[in-house]
């Protein structure tokens, strides 16, 4: 009796909420609240509201149909009016890069190149003339803040650079930094290479004061012979007029060589790296930090990008270009020798 008297109560309260099932038994976990009203999985973008109260008897529920907007969704079609510094710049936008050709597209990017290497280049100059810059490690780089004032994802840029150019942007960074590697290692291998030219010159300028003076015998039978004497005398003219050679004999080129290679070994026997098995890389990586950079790789790319040369390639060349430049500054001293030993 009980059981059938509850089951006309459970029909009059499905009717009156808008029940379509009105079966006494219990429904399937959710089920219940698909059917009060509280949304439709299957209509994205909408909720639905409800209104009145289901435990009034009789009582008819309403049901509103709203499109919900989220907060980020909200954010977006604000902006999406302002386009970003970046795509002032370059022209690219959703509406027109679509019907772009690739000369077009090419022309866009090339302009966002450009002004992200000036901007580059000026973060770099800033970072030099800091009186802060301590707190910066060798692993700094302006690529986030130029990513923040251009207003562009740093995976976006590299996209757009790699298409351009097939470098990333953090290569075009690296290239711009390499370019002031030829005045770093000159500042560091000055000194050597004024060592060694010193060293060379010293050794010439004896040698051509013994060969343009003439040989004294001793033996007085030779002495005696004017002949031979005078031989003597016009052998050591001729080589007075000739003056101090220039060079070494195996040429500044292979002079350049020894003194790199006499560097990068006494660059891999700092005692705190001569123990290690690896003491050649990890001569390269100490290097690489010197010049700031993080990785040695990264110094090697860098140096190909921006003049096509490997680092050793660069050193060695400073080094040539700077025993050419102390020849060229020595030569008034050539002449003054020279002179000297002509009028004697």
């Amino acid at each position: 009796m009980e059981d059938r008297n509850l089951v006309p109560e459970a029909q009059g309260k499905s009717e009156a909420v808008g029940f379509a099932d009105p079966s006494p038994y219990p429904l399937p976990q959710g089920e219940g609240k698909q059917q009060q009203g509280l949304g439709d999985a299957s209509a994205p973008g909408e909720q639905r509201q409800v209104l009145g109260d289901a435990s009034a008897p009789g009582e008819q529920l309403q049901v509103l149909d709203a499109p919900v907007v989220s907060q980020d969704q909200g954010n977006q079609q604000k902006t999406a009016a302002v386009p970003q510094i970046w795509q002032q710049v370059s022209g690219l936008r959703p509406e027109t890069e679509a019907g772009m050709t690739r000369s077009e597209r090419r022309l866009a990017i090339r302009k966002l190149f450009r002004e992200f290497e000036r901007r580059a280049r000026e973060a770099l100059s800033e970072h030099e003339k800091d009186e802060e810059a301590g707190e910066r490690t060798y692993l700094w780089t302006p690529l986030e803040s130029i990513c923040f004032e251009l207003g562009i994802a740093r995976r976006k840029l590299s996209a757009l650079t790699k298409e351009l150019t097939g470098m990333s942007a953090q290569e075009v960074i690296d290239r711009v930094r390499a370019e002031s590697l030829r005045e770093k290692i000159a500042t560091q291998l000055k000194p050597n290479a004024e060592l060694e030219f010193l060293r060379f010159f010293e050794a010439e300028e004896k040698s051509y004061r013994r060969r343009a003076t003439p040989r004294e015998f001793e033996n007085w039978e030779i002495k005696n012979r004017p002949d031979l004497f005078q031989k003597e005398k016009d052998s050591a003219r001729a080589k007075a007029e000739a003056g101090m050679r220039n060079e070494p004999d195996c040429g500044w080129a292979k002079t350049a060589s020894d003194l790199m290679a006499w560097v990068w070994d006494r660059r891999r026997s700092q005692p705190a790296i001569a123990w290690a098995t690896s003491s050649g890389a990890a001569a390269r990586q100490q290097f690489a930090r010197e010049l700031g950079f993080s990785t040695y790789q990264r110094l090697y790319r860098a140096c190909l990008l921006s003049c096509g040369k490997s680092p050793m390639e660069v050193e060695h060349a400073v080094v040539l270009q700077r025993l050419e430049e102390l020849e060229r500054e020595h030569a008034p001293r050539r002449d003054e020798i020279r002179t000297e030993m002509l009028k004697n």
